[in-house]
């Protein structure tokens, strides 16, 4: 019983030798042979030089078995936006869109007093999907598509960014159009009213 616990340590001990000294040798590249197609079938491209590697690294070319470690310094100058006033504008996009300072909380209380002032008529508000529904029967055609055509609805979205907050229009029918040119006259009413 004594002797195969001792030959049990010896094999053990020998094996752990055996593993240090691989790890602890760097490996080197060798090449039998050139790269070539082992398989010929029908779906495979016909056997060409164009890509051909012979030595694609030359023989005896250390290669270490770690991964290489990377230390990024990554410098970024980028701040976050801040939004200090009021502004309308037209983004990258050619949309116009309205700029406060608010948080989107007190921007969506704020467009809806002047939405009272301008007598637009809100339809649903809904904060938890950061928007408001108003009537867009006045600027937008009702869709020909359906039997009983439902009245136009321009959604208004209250998106945070920075430190306050983009409005911005769009139609509850999204396959119908909203020309930019009603965009921009709804928000210049509706930036006036505000300002």
């Amino acid at each position: 019983m004594c002797t195969s616990t001792v030959m049990r340590s010896i094999v053990l001990l020998g094996t752990l030798v055996v593993l240090a000294a691989c790890s602890s040798q760097e490996l080197q590249t060798s090449q039998e042979s050139e790269l070539q197609w082992r398989t010929q079938h029908d779906a495979l491209p016909p056997a060409s030089d164009r890509f051909r590697l012979d030595d694609p690294l030359p023989a005896g070319t250390l290669v270490s078995v770690r991964a290489p470690r990377l230390d990024l310094d990554v410098e970024s100058d980028v701040t976050e936006r801040r939004i200090e006033r009021r502004r309308l504008y037209i983004d990258s996009n050619g949309l116009p869109l309205i700029e406060m300072p608010e948080s989107p909380t007190e921007t969506a209380e704020l467009v809806q007093g002047a939405m009272e002032d301008l007598e637009w008529r809100v339809r649903r508000v809904r904060m938890a999907e950061s928007r408001v529904e108003i009537d867009g029967s006045e600027w937008l055609q009702r869709s020909s598509g359906q039997l009983f055509p439902r009245r136009p609805v321009i959604y208004v979205y209250f998106y945070a960014l920075g430190s306050g907050t983009q409005v911005h229009l769009e139609r509850r029918d999204s396959d119908q159009p909203f020309p930019v040119g009603t965009q921009r006259e709804l928000l210049e009413k509706l930036y006036a009213e505000l300002s």
